[in-house]
């Protein structure tokens, strides 16, 4: 769940920054301990470094409102400022308002557009998330039994079976703008078949638009990349793998959190 305290406010120019920076890696290991599990600290620190970076150029200097971007970032992804599915970041970042609270304000509508997002789109107790990712992994698990035509309308059929309710928050055009996404990332490893597409777009749309580079998800660029010489045939298939592998993990880590949460 989303934080944001108004009493934690204070100028970020106050604040040792490495020690500024060991603060939001425990926050961000509090709030995605799952994945803190999966990748460890030193992807953890990367991506508040890159995050710190990111709110820098949008003149966010408070500490609320860099903890509430920190959250953002690792609810939506690393290329949350320009991913189709997420157009109301950059359009509130952007918003110049000649106020001494502007970045106040600025927080405070991002911090109530993520709620909207989470409650249509994660559902209670992330229910809707855990079932893409389920839905997900059933889909990468029969990849190579399906036949893929590349289409538009294609993806929107997929994207809709994998998640339905993040579908009728985004749209099918931001589906449209994730396909180019995905045939870019797919063209420059060289790696073109409508199965991997396919796969890659759906990806995008589980874990952001430029998941190929998130800290977070260092695999999906690797597993991509790796062993360029080999086969086109046998380096889609290790990178089906690696996504049926990474999203077992994720599963499991996700049920063992929910069990120990019981306990």
């Amino acid at each position: 769940m989303l934080r944001f305290s108004d009493q934690q406010i204070r100028q970020f120019s106050d604040i040792e920054y490495e020690r500024f920076v060991d603060d939001m890696v425990d926050h961000a290991k509090s709030i995605a301990p799952e994945a803190h599990r999966i990748v460890g600290d030193a992807e953890f620190r990367t991506l508040v470094y890159q995050a710190l970076d990111d709110s820098a150029q949008h003149d966010l200097t408070l500490r609320g409102s860099l903890r509430l971007y920190l959250e953002l970032r690792l609810m939506l992804g690393h290329g949350l400022r320009d991913d189709p599915q997420t157009p109301w970041v950059l359009d509130i970042l952007s918003r110049l308002e000649d106020t001494a609270d502007a970045e106040i304000h600025r927080a405070e509508l991002l911090h109530m557009k993520a709620e909207q997002y989470v409650k249509h789109v994660h559902g209670p107790d992330d229910c809707h998330i855990k079932a893409a990712l389920e839905r997900l992994d059933a889909f990468a698990e029969a990849a190579q039994t399906r036949s893929f035509d590349g289409s538009h309308a294609e993806a929107i059929h997929y994207a809709r079976e994998i998640h339905p309710q993040k579908m009728d928050y985004i749209g099918d055009d931001a589906v449209v703008h994730l396909v180019a996404f995905a045939r870019m990332e797919a063209q420059r490893a060289g790696l073109e078949s409508g199965r991997t597409v396919a796969l890659l777009t759906l990806m995008m749309m589980s874990f952001g638009h430029r998941c190929t580079t998130d800290p977070l998800y260092p695999w999906i660029g690797e597993a991509l990349l790796m062993h360029a010489e080999q086969p086109v045939e046998e380096r889609a298939s290790r990178f089906e793998r690696r996504a049926k592998t990474w999203l077992r993990q994720v599963r499991r880590t996700q049920m063992q959190a929910a069990e120990a949460a019981l306990l």
